[in-house]
């Protein structure tokens, strides 16, 4: 078809502008006082107790984020999220979110440094002395910069982010406040990612990944990549990575052709490297869909309807006038694509390395899908594979009850978009 070859497609957004997730009862258990929060600010857990509800995240009950609350205010100033992290029944991180540009819109500088200079006040108040500047980050015009203090078994930080706007100069982006105890040890496995690969008896073979919550404004692809980042023990949270990826709140969700660029300067930087398995371009579209228009010929199935003159389209748009299983069919006829696709899930989960996705979601049945319908793109994690089965495992970021899940390899090879690995490069960190 002579007119695949003029159309051009717009660059996909792998978020949703609104993710909907629904909480059971179990989610709903509240924090309460037998959980131990020794030596950290006690006016601050307070305020956290009195304004907000929390949630637990995961089964392993290790992590709690707001997910409502009265004032939404701590310490007499506002914050957008907060989240505390346990060991066992002790409160060991409490990290909050005063401001993020993709979900809460543009700040101007001068209220942004209002809040910056508030809250380096009250953590000064907490942990004495003005703290330490550490060195900037700097990633694809991306600026990220930290203040540490130091007081007995706590470590408390004040990061901010500013992105370079030419003529505007810089444009806030985001202003966390962490408190986490430094007296706790590291994960062991964190540099050996093949001991911390799982087996069942039925043919799983699995990685436990941290679970992180997305929240609801299409930040699918900054967490997702933020979980990874700390099962291999690293700290950059996803409203830092929401920066570095440009994930806009505009649009609620992240560029594809912002993905891959942005993850190799943080990895080259990070002491990280990417490994990109898949990453579908306009090309790709172009012979998947003649793919389909031929097999829907074929079958009776009405073709999809293609402009013959150069436009940018919203690939989307497409996938909702398919044939769920005549599509389907027409992916896994690529045979060659197919056995790729499963060897590097098979290679990678064995290394103990997590791959992050992005899919066309909704194209087929999920049994759980945090709330969600219709077609959209979104990121995720392959976490496993059971080959006897025929299966991926997979985690979506939407909290308890999307720790692990599972689909027949070909429906996630046909709704996959873009696959890549980011890893530990030993080499790299022993040669610095």
């Amino acid at each position: 078809m002579a007119g695949l070859l003029l159309l051009a497609f717009a660059p996909l957004t792998v978020a949703r502008g609104q993710i909907t997730v629904s909480y059971e009862t179990e989610q709903k258990t509240k924090v309460t006082k037998h959980y131990t929060a020794r030596d950290f600010p006690q006016d601050l857990v307070r305020d956290l107790f009195a304004n907000f509800g929390f949630a637990w995240i995961s089964k392993r009950y290790d992590e709690a984020v707001s997910v409502s609350g009265g004032s939404q205010r701590v310490m007499g100033g506002g914050i957008n999220e907060a989240t505390m992290r346990y060991q066992g029944d002790r409160l060991v991180e409490v990290r909050l979110s005063v401001y993020s540009r993709t979900v809460m819109g543009r700040w101007r500088e001068e209220p942004f440094n209002r809040h910056v200079d508030f809250w380096a006040r009250v953590i000064q108040g907490w942990a004495g002395g003005k703290g330490r500047e550490l060195p900037e980050l700097e990633v694809n015009d991306h600026i990220i910069v930290w203040k540490l203090w130091r007081a007995g078994p706590l470590e408390y930080r004040l990061e901010r982010g500013y992105s370079e706007v030419g003529l505007w100069g810089e444009l806030p982006e985001f202003l966390n406040v962490i408190i986490r105890r430094v007296d706790i040890p590291a994960d062991r496995h964190a540099a050996n990612p093949p001991a911390r690969v799982k087996r069942g008896g039925k043919g799983d073979v699995w990685l436990e990944v941290p679970m992180i919550f997305q929240g609801d404004k299409g930040m699918c692809t900054p967490t997702a990549v933020a979980r990874v980042m700390r099962y291999f023990g690293a700290d950059l949270d996803k409203f830092q990575l929401a920066a570095i990826l440009e994930t806009g709140s505009a649009d609620g969700g992240t560029k594809t052709e912002r993905i891959t660029p942005a993850m190799r300067e943080l990895a080259a930087r990070g002491g990280f490297r990417v490994t990109v398995v898949q990453d579908w371009q306009s090309a790709d579209f172009h012979r998947s869909f003649d793919a389909y228009n031929r097999l829907a010929a074929a079958t009776g199935k009405p073709p999809l309807k293609m402009p013959l003159v150069w436009l940018e389209l919203n690939a989307m748009d497409f996938y909702r006038q398919m044939d769920r299983e005549t599509f389907r069919r027409s992916r896994v006829m690529q045979r060659e694509e197919l056995a790729a696709f499963k060897a590097a899930i098979t290679h990678k989960i064995a290394a103990g390395v997590p791959l992050v996705w992005s899919v066309v979601h909704g194209l087929f049945v999920e049994r759980t899908s945090g709330g969600n319908k219709g077609i959209y793109g979104h990121t995720r994690l392959i976490i496993g594979i059971n080959e006897r089965a025929g299966e991926i495992l997979y985690t979506d970021s939407w909290g308890l009850g999307h720790e692990l899940k599972r689909m027949k390899l070909e429906q996630a090879f046909a709704m996959s978009l873009g696959l890549f690995c980011l890893e530990p490069d030993y080499q790299s960190t022993r040669r610095r």
